[in-house]
């Protein structure tokens, strides 16, 4: 009789295990999950992720840049969940990833990838003449080295254009604004200023943009205002002495889709330059249209005196 011999073989693999002297088994951490950061600087990002382990020693951070490899850039102690990665390029993209480690080795799998993007520095032909920069890193301060810093009083930081979280500042309309108080602003001679800005509530009306203040000082305040009446959107710039106005324009919004092939709305974002030239000239363009030039014999005020001034 012939016999039929059925060999079973069991293998048996234990990924990530190690004992000490004390016979305890000791298993690899979970790995980390919701890796997230933002852009602080142009030399700096900042980390963070859900810490999901019970025994790490604490996590490896890992980075490349570009389509490079990976290297491990910096590490944490236990629990610790956020790390500051430093002395960065400007303009770079960098990839990030995490994993937790201990004595029985590393986190079976890593967090989620990210990639972002450091601040541009600021090119050479913007700082020629430059008296203050802000792109707003999670505060108002000034950032062209002279030192122009904003005070943020009840503004709270929002997601910018780029949908970088904390980039932007929301104002309710009413009492939130930024002011910089260093009175170096003289609103009666040559400046430019440019802002991104859009309206989240379509429904307020007469909201400022940029004014300075106090008004008792120098008035050169910049507007716009909406209404029911066509066109339903409009610029304004005002400019007086004291509070007493001796000029003011309403400027018919311009076609922005000669530019943005997208009709003109104030719920999308619009850059606007204000150009004050020598003597009693003003300009302002919109999305890169001009849609004021306006030469008239009344300066910005009567005395050549400067003003601190206020966003929002």
């Amino acid at each position: 009789m012939k016999h039929l011999v059925l060999l079973f073989t069991v293998v048996l693999v234990i990924f990530g295990c190690s004992s000490n002297n004390n016979g305890t088994l000791t298993v690899v951490p979970l790995a980390p999950t919701n890796l997230t950061g933002s852009t602080i600087s142009t030399t700096q990002i900042n980390l963070s992720w859900t810490d999901n382990a019970t025994n790490e020693d604490g996590y490896k951070i890992e980075r490349k840049t570009g389509t490079g490899s990976y290297a491990v850039v910096g590490s944490t102690a236990t629990n610790l969940t956020t790390f500051s990665d430093l002395g960065l390029t400007p303009n770079t993209s960098y990839t990030y990833r995490v994993y937790a480690y201990n004595s029985a080795g590393n986190s079976v799998q890593y967090s989620n990838e990210l990639t972002i993007v450091t601040q541009d520095s600021i090119p050479s032909w913007l700082t020629n003449g430059l008296v203050a920069y802000y792109p707003f890193n999670g505060n108002a301060n000034d950032e062209s080295g002279n030192g122009n810093n904003g005070t943020v009083i009840g503004a709270t930081l929002i997601a910018d254009r780029n949908g970088n979280i904390g980039k932007a500042y929301s104002f309710d309309g009413i009492s939130n604004y930024i002011t910089i108080e260093n009175y170096f602003l003289n609103a009666s001679v040559a400046h430019s200023i440019s802002m991104w800005w859009k309206t989240i509530d379509s429904t307020k009306n007469n909201q400022t943009l940029f004014n300075t203040n106090p008004h008792t000082i120098e008035n050169c305040a910049y507007h716009y205002s909406s209404s029911t009446t066509n066109p339903p959107y409009a610029i304004s710039y005002g400019m007086g002495n004291g509070g007493s106005g001796v000029g003011s324009w309403n400027v018919s919004w311009p076609d922005t889709s000669q530019i943005l092939n997208t009709p003109p709305t104030k719920l999308n974002w619009h850059q606007i330059t204000w150009i004050k030239a020598n003597g009693a000239s003003w300009k302002i363009y919109m999305d890169g249209l001009l849609i004021l030039n306006y030469q008239s014999n009344t300066n910005c005020g009567t005395i050549n005196s400067t003003a601190n001034i206020r966003f929002g």
